[in-house]
């Protein structure tokens, strides 16, 4: 297409500086160390959401370091991968210690002074950017970008820096505010946590509070044994297992779509609680996970499938408020039981007797009012942000492409 005249088209080789571990100095699992010891490496999974996430990073000895000086982090760094799920990235804005990479990630910098490296690090998350990487890709099982089809990668640029400053900070401080209310919302669910272990776990008094078990107020109803044929681009939304992630939280990425029949028993609406009961994987991260379907969903039809559970109340002049039931079944005593409980030896499922026969010392009518107000109140705030934030996504996801062809111009 067109791009205005005071931009350039140049071959990425020309302006930057891209490096990734040679092959004969590849890490070997023995490598790693658990004793805290060596220093920082990172490969994609410490890559998460376009930042680094360093709880994740491995360690292996230092001399590892040492001997590739053409990797060795620097702070303003930009590092992306380059075998599997190609082209995640991360702007390194902040070095803990001494950091290294593994062998799938590329180091990349600007050195020609003519690209901000800001800039080029939404040019990397531009779609022509995503567009080069499905054409130039190689590898069936494991897909990989070869550095030399890189390094000839072309890019479009403002040749007035400061123009590119400009669109990098547009876009940069969409990116800050989405990163600052996922920071606020992971304090506020702290809050939450907190509130519900000092006055119902830590809580010593507990005069006249009954001894209850869950099957006292609820029960548990499978949703959808679905058929492959009735999934759609379009139809009902329908949550699965790919829209529980670990520690309880939602997944929009996952939801399927759904046109094929169902019974109402099969539907959910925003606010109700669901709780996995499968993992198909043996390290139980998410079976028994509990979470509230999100009012952003903005449905009042949803179904879900038969790896779900929905709960239900038994009688509605009894039941236990949603946000004291959730806090609930997120305590340890809970997630141990599921554990042990698990059946199944290549996908794990979890029965029914398993949720309903926890038991808990039920407070009493006013404490629990009390608490689920305040619990309220710091979930509306996280479904503000949370529906603020896919706002700012999709405006920083509409001018991205814009912004990087020229179509729309800052100053």
């Amino acid at each position: 297409g067109k791009i205005p005249e005071d931009w350039e088209v140049d071959y990425l080789s020309n302006h930057l500086y891209i490096k990734g571990r040679i092959g004969w100095k590849g890490l070997q699992k023995s490598e790693y160390l658990k004793d805290g010891s060596g220093i920082l490496i990172i490969n994609g999974t410490q890559i998460q959401g376009d930042r680094m996430d360093w709880s994740k990073c491995e360690r292996v000895p230092e001399w590892r370091y040492e001997e590739s000086p053409e990797i060795q982090l620097k702070v303003n760094d930009i590092v992306m991968t380059k075998d599997g799920t190609i082209g995640k990235v991360a702007f390194v804005d902040y070095l803990p210690e001494k950091t290294s990479v593994a062998s799938g990630i590329f180091v990349i910098r600007s050195i020609s002074g003519k690209i901000d490296q800001k800039f080029l690090f939404h040019y990397f998350k531009s779609p022509i950017f995503r567009w080069l990487i499905e054409t130039r890709k190689e590898g069936s099982v494991i897909p990989h970008l070869y550095q030399r089809d890189f390094e000839n990668f072309p890019i479009v640029f403002p040749k007035d820096i400061s123009e590119q400053r400009s669109i990098a900070k547009i876009l940069s401080d969409l990116d800050a505010k989405i990163e600052l209310n996922s920071q606020m919302n992971k304090t506020l669910e702290a809050i939450g946590q907190a509130l519900f272990k000092k006055w119902f776990v830590d809580n010593p008094e507990r005069e006249g509070w009954e001894v209850k078990t869950l099957a006292d107020f609820i029960f548990v109803e499978r949703g959808l044994s679905y058929k492959g044929s009735g999934l759609s681009e379009k139809g009902i939304p329908m949550i699965n297992l790919g829209n529980i992630a670990k520690n309880n939280h939602f997944r929009d990425e996952g939801i399927k779509f759904y046109t094929g029949e169902y019974k109402e028993k099969n539907l959910i609406k925003p606010g109700d609680l669901i709780i996995a009961n499968t993992d198909i994987t043996q390290k139980r991260e998410v079976l028994g996970s509990c979470l509230i379907v999100p009012s952003h969903l903005c449905n009042d039809k949803i179904l879900f499938t038969h790896h779900i559970y929905a709960i239900r109340n038994k009688n509605p002049k009894n039941t236990l408020p949603k946000y004291f039931l959730s806090y609930l079944l997120q305590t340890p005593e809970y997630k141990e039981r599921t554990k042990g409980f698990a059946t199944g030896t290549t996908v794990l499922a979890l029965p029914e007797d398993a949720i309903l026969n926890f038991a808990f010392y039920c407070p009493d009518k006013k404490t629990l009012e009390t608490f689920e107000k305040m619990a309220s109140y710091l979930m509306f705030k996280v479904s503000e942000n949370i529906i603020e934030s896919k706002k700012l996504s999709q405006i920083r996801d509409s001018l991205l492409p814009k912004l990087m062809n020229g179509e729309i111009r800052v100053k």
